[in-house]
């Protein structure tokens, strides 16, 4: 859409140059020479459209028609002025249907055909009739034999928009040659094209020139990251997120947590939780029960039990949440912290909502084994064979359990026969 806008810019900019070509056709052979009266009236009808009376100078043009319509020459000029008044009237249609008329009579100077060929190849892009914009912009070629870069853009946008994207790279390319400080929207325009064509390493050595001219737009680095995900180079996908991050880019909290995630895409859970936990503190994450709960399980996958314990301990504070009970008491075993492990899980079954009942009745029995409460051990895990995700290890530890006690009575009774000894 803005590129649109500056088209139409560039459109309207372009109508501000026909009283020249009056003064030199004036001076020109016979078959391109105007009548005094009539240099005068089209004159006048340019001076009203400067100044915006836009409906007079139509009424005057309709006047002045019949009485130069059997002159091609003049003729040719009064339907020129046509086109450029509808176009500054925004009525693009009848602009376009004028100038083709215009070129049809083939009775302008080379230099106003080529005026009034790139015109409305400029229009039938606003219109979106793009085939005929570059059917106008091919003839026009063969006309000029020093394009300016303007119209190299011109033409690889609208290439662009045909899908003739290896013109639309070679005109475009030859944009940003020539000239001296080249339209942005123009390099943007030709990345469009390698990406859509699917040129993906062009788009990124593109993307490379970009990024120092503007260093300070985030989409090229976000561009960036993207194109080497296409090309299977995550880490230096990643790598160009980090820079955009460090250079205080990412500030939405949507690519922040993007960002934590593609930590762990590629294996770098640590650094995943360090940003995701800075940009809690500092603010630019909301500190939800959600996104602790997203930390705490960073930290698992980066095994890190007590940071873990830590963000599930800040996540709770917002509400009691049955799996996160669950989730402490699945850590606290790892570190073999038992009465711990009994608080948890006992908090995870008395909570609303616990996914995995059988696990905290299994953590329960395994805790109450290693604490030697052997009777209830076997009442938790007994609890936990019926659940089907639990059944299997609950009968592993309960045969843990017999082995346990059988090995309790034995050394009762060795103690005991000791004893008679003595």
């Amino acid at each position: 859409m803005t590129g649109m806008r500056s088209i139409l810019t560039l459109v309207l900019s372009a109508l501000l140059i026909g009283l020249q070509l009056f003064a030199t056709a004036s001076a020109g052979s016979i078959s391109h020479r105007l009548s005094e009266r009539t240099y005068k009236q089209l004159s006048g009808i340019h001076t009203l459209m400067e100044r915006g009376a836009y409906q007079k100078a139509l009424a005057d043009l309709d006047h002045l028609r019949p009485q130069i319509e059997r002159k091609p020459y003049e003729h040719a000029l009064l339907l020129q002025t046509y086109g450029h008044l509808y176009a500054r009237m925004e009525q693009y249609p009848q602009a376009i249907d004028t100038l083709k008329q215009c070129l049809a009579l083939d009775a302008l100077p080379v230099a106003a055909s080529q005026q009034s060929l790139y015109l409305l190849a400029q229009l039938q892009l606003v219109t979106s009739d793009y085939q005929a914009a570059a059917t106008s912009l091919e003839l026009w070629f063969e006309l000029e034999k020093d394009p300016a870069a303007q119209a190299h853009a011109l033409a690889g946008t609208v290439y662009a928009y045909t899908k003739q994207y290896p013109l639309a790279i070679k005109h475009l390319g030859k944009a940003i040659a020539l000239a001296r400080n080249p339209d942005e929207n123009w390099y943007r325009q030709l990345l469009a094209v390698y990406y859509e064509s699917g040129q993906y390493q062009a788009a990124a050595d593109l993307l490379q020139q970009l990024i120092p001219r503007s260093p300070g737009d985030k989409n090229y680095w976000l561009q960036l990251s993207s194109i080497y995900h296409e090309l299977d180079d995550d880490m230096q996908s990643v790598a160009v997120m980090e820079l955009a991050w460090l250079r205080g880019l990412l500030t939405q909290e949507t690519e922040l947590i993007n960002l934590a995630r593609y930590y762990i895409f590629v294996d770098l859970p640590y650094k995943a939780g360090q940003l995701l936990e800075q940009a809690i503190r500092e603010g630019n994450i909301s500190p939800s029960i959600e996104h602790w709960q997203l930390l705490s399980d960073i930290w698992i996958h980066a095994r890190e039990p007590d940071l873990a314990l830590a963000a599930t301990g800040r996540a709770l504070a917002f509400r009691r949440n049955a799996n996160l009970y669950l989730t402490r008491a699945q850590l606290l075993a790892e570190k073999e912290q038992w009465s711990g492990v009994l608080h948890e899980a006992d908090s995870a079954i008395a909570t609303a909502g616990l996914d995995s009942p059988g696990k905290a009745h299994l953590l329960k029995g395994i805790a109450h084994y290693n604490l030697q409460q052997l009777d209830k051990a076997e009442a938790s895990l007994g609890r936990a064979r019926n659940f089907e995700n639990t059944r299997k290890q609950a009968r592993h530890w309960l045969e843990q359990v017999n082995s346990a006690r059988k090995l309790a009575g034995e050394a009762q009774r060795t103690a005991h026969l000791s004893t008679e000894t003595r």
